[in-house]
């Protein structure tokens, strides 16, 4: 189905190659790059990205561009309107172009810019998986920006070896994007660099990732044959945040206790978790439990994750929009008197609503007025966020991906993000099948829930570089 593309490339490749999608906010030079929105409708890219070049370089086949919500603000505010968890029409008009494409076998990778946890949730229910790379360490030269402290290119697969390789060859230093400096990332798939610190093989599914000599090396973790399944100081730990999981979650069911009548898979229990969620998030905990040891903790500040979230973003993408004018490039509106009615029109006409709603939004928090009051203390709770996150206690910390697991969704989706940590989102019917063997089924078979039942996903967030230590855990739930 051709309903993904915004423009579908006419192109030959190798049968061998693997195929990458790219979000419309990507530049690809002679091809449209609308970013979703009006304003950009007659815009096409003077150049390539950075990982454009780079997955041209590796032999990766480009097919096109696909279609997403206006700047991929969508969900900030009302995440349940365009999560796709319970949608079973890979086409539906409020997911992801890059999921969709990817979920009906269209592609095997897509590029996204995922600064509000939509996509990895949407690729979770999906039965796909999400890897979000540490902030700065892939390039951002190219890609329309939107929050330009959240904006981080990570990548949707249906195998993780497919995934990680396109990390791979993705990541490294970038002297064309300002946040960057020589050792970020992973020198285009040779050198393991200190970003990444796994260099994973070409190829796809009979291709196995092979050992790095960078920074899983240097931690003492193997990357080939992860030390997370032994017993001493290197065994892996992995924090549970009990403030964001709600323990309903992991109680048993009526099922196993044997005691009450039997709920049906989509009936929820007080905390909103059907026994199929339950069974769920039991399942992908259990698979850890196994092999790491399990730290319980309290996530500081999470029940304000999604405040600090809108404003920031909604102040930073508010600035970065400010240059659509309908003047330099875009749309421009017609029949105006003045310059200023030139800005009025272009913008108005061309700006959907959720343009125009965080544009207003981060006029206000930006304001001179209101600066102090919200701009600045969020970035001051920001801070803390981080400060507050003791990776001497554990490795990994494991989030819930998808609806229905969490208090709050926005919340639960954005730790990696607000704090420029490595993640990797998994779908949780995936959990028996983590590095990319699962049969490859799509759509509703391959993870989308059926209407009404739950859906439930992990998110894996690790330390800054430390991306090495999720593909160790992934590795050794593997083996």
């Amino acid at each position: 189905m051709e309903e993904y593309f915004v423009t579908k490339y006419d192109i030959e490749r190798e049968p061998a190659a693997l195929r990458a999608v790219l979000e419309d906010t990507i530049m690809h030079k002679g091809y449209p790059a609308t970013a979703g929105s009006g304003i950009l409708e007659s815009f096409v890219a003077p150049f390539s990205a950075t990982v454009v070049q780079r997955l041209e370089d590796a032999g990766i086949a480009i097919v096109g561009k696909a279609r997403m919500r206006e700047f991929g603000a969508a969900g900030l505010f009302a995440a349940d309107a365009v999560d796709a968890a319970d949608a079973t029409d890979t086409a539906d008009a409020a997911e992801s172009g890059a999921v969709a494409a990817v979920a009906d076998g269209a592609a095997e990778v897509a590029l996204c810019n995922d600064y509000t946890g939509v996509i990895r949730r949407q690729a979770a229910a999906h039965g796909l998986y999400y890897i979000h790379p540490t902030y700065g360490t892939v390039s951002r030269y190219g890609l329309i920006q939107a929050a330009p402290s959240m904006d981080q290119i990570g990548i949707v697969c249906k195998k993780l070896v497919d995934g990680f390789y396109v990390l791979s060859v993705i990541a490294g230093y970038d002297p064309s994007d300002g946040i960057m400096s020589p050792g970020s990332g992973a020198g285009s798939g040779a050198e393991a660099g200190g970003g990444v610190g796994i260099v994973v093989a070409a190829g796809s599914a009979g291709k196995d990732i092979a050992a790095s000599s960078g920074a899983a090396a240097g931690a003492g973790f193997d990357v080939e044959k992860p030390s997370a399944d032994t017993t001493g100081a290197t065994k892996l730990k992995i924090g549970i945040p009990l403030n964001v999981w709600k323990k309903e979650a992991f109680q048993a069911s009526p099922e196993q206790t044997g005691s009450g009548d039997q709920p049906s898979p989509t009936q929820s229990d007080e905390g909103g978790i059907s026994d199929e969620g339950r069974k769920a998030a039991r399942a992908i905990i259990n698979d850890f439990d196994e092999k790491f040891e399990i730290v319980e903790f309290e996530l500081e500040h999470f029940d304000i994750f999604t405040q600090v979230m809108q404003i920031l973003c909604s102040a930073e993408i508010s600035a970065n929009i400010a240059r659509f004018d309908g003047i330099k490039y875009g749309y421009r509106a017609s029949g105006y008197n003045g310059l200023h009615e030139l800005y009025t029109k272009s913008r108005t006409e061309a700006f959907g609503a959720d343009a125009k709603l965080i544009a207003i939004l981060g006029a206000a928090v930006l304001s001179q007025e209101n600066y102090e009051r919200y701009y600045e203390k969020a970035m001051r709770i920001r801070r803390m966020i981080m400060d507050s996150l003791d990776f001497g206690k554990y490795d990994i910390i494991a989030m819930p991906a998808s609806n229905g697991i969490g208090d709050d969704v926005i919340a639960a989706g954005v730790l990696a993000q607000l704090c420029g940590l490595p993640s990797v989102t998994l779908p949780g019917n995936g959990h028996d099948a983590y590095m990319g063997n699962a049969s490859g089924t799509t759509s509703t078979a391959g993870g989308a829930s059926p209407t009404g039942t739950m859906h439930i996903g992990i998110t894996l967030v690790a330390n800054a570089g430390r991306m090495d230590l999720i593909y160790s855990a992934l590795k050794a739930v593997k083996a």
